[in-house]
């Protein structure tokens, strides 16, 4: 049986009383957990980049921006859907059916373009370094604000379409059914909503992730081709020359620190677009009648596979950002635990120059100021030695 947006039409009375029995049990608990780790994990996260002013950066901008929307989806609809796995047909009403449609797809959205907004900053950051240090914190903030405006504006579709139906299988009798649209639509338009989705939602960003992700990969891994440098890079340069400027621990620092973060973006990336292909797949495959095939015992273990999968996604970064930055897993550890790790260690721990694998990245230009500096001082002490030995 299925509660929200289709339900299969020709399965006999066994194959249906089978599929319900596994969905009521497997379905909630697979939520529970997804609720669990989601709030935990989410919460972890906003709180460590809000309390921490070193964690207030650009990308984390958009990574407190993905935490919030999913941290939404797991408050309000993971509990509904959860709970809907065990009752005979749509208990809450059509309100309750509009609201999570429109939830979900808000999650989605925010999703999906921020991932999106999230790999162009960067990709401007390893080949526009230049350009990327006009953006500015309000900036970036507006963008993200804007990507919420654009994911509601798209969201308020779905809540207007959604509706409960009354549908009856085979011989049992009628039962309520949240539905993704009124059961009077064309019988075309399932299909183009699910086609419609899944090229607004996942195949046009993924296309333009990948382009950034092919440019930066060819800059940064390349032999032949290097990160572009600043202006002030670029006049030591032509003083020290290129090798021993790229020598510099800085530059290597800084290099190695975009490598890591591009591979972290990336990572998520991926995750997303691992939880939510099969349900993309199902849909378009359930609600298109050309495509060839029956509902059976395949289509049906993949329609919950991906049906968890898909609300995983809320609970999963997270956990990837906690794997893969130590900074991030410092501050989690540290909430965590409640205290447990002495403040006193952290505020030792951010003394220390931070590693490559945060999200801040040193300024070229400052270091070869202070570099230019340091040796004028060494030459002036050298130039005053000399004096005195004359004297």
């Amino acid at each position: 049986m299925e509660f929200s947006t289709e339900s299969p039409l020709n399965l006999n009375s066994t194959e249906v009383n089978l599929h319900k029995d596994k969905s009521q049990y497997v379905i909630p608990t697979a939520f529970a957990v997804i609720f669990v780790i989601g709030v935990i994990g989410n919460g972890l996260l906003i709180v460590s980049v809000v309390l921490n002013k070193e964690m207030r950066t650009r990308p984390n901008i958009y990574i407190v921006s993905l935490a919030v929307g999913d941290l939404l989806l797991l408050l309000v609809s993971v509990p509904f859907y959860g709970f809907t796995y065990m009752y005979p047909q749509w208990p809450h009403g059509a309100f309750a059916c509009k609201l999570l449609a429109f939830l979900k797809a808000l999650s989605l959205g925010v999703s999906i373009f921020t991932l999106t907004a999230l790999s162009w900053d960067r990709y401007s950051a390893c080949l526009h370094p230049i350009r990327r240090h006009k953006d500015t914190m309000p900036r970036t903030a507006l963008i993200a604000g804007a990507i919420w405006i654009l994911s509601t504006a798209l969201a308020v579709l779905e809540y207007t379409i959604a509706n409960v139906n009354h549908v009856q299988y085979d011989d049992s009798l009628p039962v309520f059914v949240c539905h993704s649209h009124p059961a009077h639509f064309a019988a075309w338009f399932p299909c183009f909503r699910a086609c419609l989705r899944f090229t607004i939602y996942f195949l046009i960003p993924i296309i333009a992730i990948a382009v950034l992700y092919s440019l930066m990969a060819r800059s940064l891994w390349s032999t032949h081709t290097q990160i572009p440098m600043q202006e002030t890079t670029a006049v030591a340069a032509a003083v020290l020359g290129e090798e021993a400027l790229r020598s510099c621990p800085g530059v290597v620092r800084q290099q190695e620190a975009r490598r890591k973060i591009a591979k972290l973006v990336l990572t998520i990336v991926i995750l997303f677009a691992v939880c939510w292909l099969p349900r993309h797949v199902y849909l378009v495959w359930f609600q298109c009648p050309a495509i060839p095939g029956e509902y059976n015992m395949f289509w049906h273990v993949w329609k919950m596979m991906a049906y968890c999968l898909c609300f995983s996604n809320s609970c999963i970064n997270p956990l990837a950002l906690c794997i893969l930055s130590d900074q991030y897993r410092r501050h989690f550890t540290r909430y965590l635990c409640c205290g447990c790790v002495q403040r006193g260690s952290s505020r030792a721990a951010s003394r220390v120059p931070q590693r490559a694998g945060t999200w801040q990245t040193a300024s070229i230009s400052v270091r070869l100021h202070h570099h230019k500096r340091m040796s004028t001082d060494a030459q002036y002490a050298h130039h005053g030695h000399r004096r005195r030995l004359s004297r």
